[in-house]
């Protein structure tokens, strides 16, 4: 019972430290005058003090957040492969299943990019869509949707059902 509740408690943690450091460079790229930008005046700041033109405090910046994602992306990439390699051991899934699951996720990752320029609804809808026809995939596959995720989604955020984490079978 305390573990799942530390464990739910650290997720939240995780979740809003990942929203906010996430959303840290995005304010440092903005520099519509309209909207004050917390980070304008860190890199009004760095600038002065080290003798370097803003857009280059701002270069550096987006370049350390590409960077990141990228890491971010590769080490869920790896997890996930792993995870399947896992599965195909243990004979719950084949080996051209696995395949079949690492180029859909790598196809869903690709079309994320598109949404976002989406009006919320336009959105939803894209969403609902694209659950419709990947349950249309994994049943001509011959696949479960549980093996197409790290995390059940259930109810609640991100697959916490009030029990914490739940992995697929």
């Amino acid at each position: 019972m305390i573990k799942r509740r530390i464990l739910s408690i650290t997720a939240l943690f995780m979740l809003g430290s990942t929203m906010v450091f996430s959303a840290l460079p995005a304010y440092a790229q903005d520099s519509n005058t309209n909207h004050p930008n917390f980070f304008q005046g860190l890199i009004d700041a760095i600038a002065q003090k080290f003798g370097l033109k803003k857009t280059q405090v701002q270069n550096v910046i987006t370049d350390y957040q590409n960077q990141q994602k990228q890491l971010r992306l590769t080490n869920l990439q790896q997890r996930q492969k792993s995870r399947l390699d896992q599965l195909v051991s243990q004979g719950k899934i084949t080996q051209d299943q696995e395949n079949l699951i690492l180029n859909k996720l790598q196809e869903l990752q690709n079309n994320r990019q598109n949404w976002k320029n989406l009006t919320p609804d336009q959105r939803k809808t894209a969403m609902q869509k694209q659950r419709t026809d990947l349950q249309n995939w994994a049943k001509q596959n011959n696949i479960d949707l549980k093996y197409l995720y790290s995390f059940r989604m259930g109810k609640g955020m991100m697959g916490m059902r009030g029990k914490g984490w739940t992995k697929p079978n």
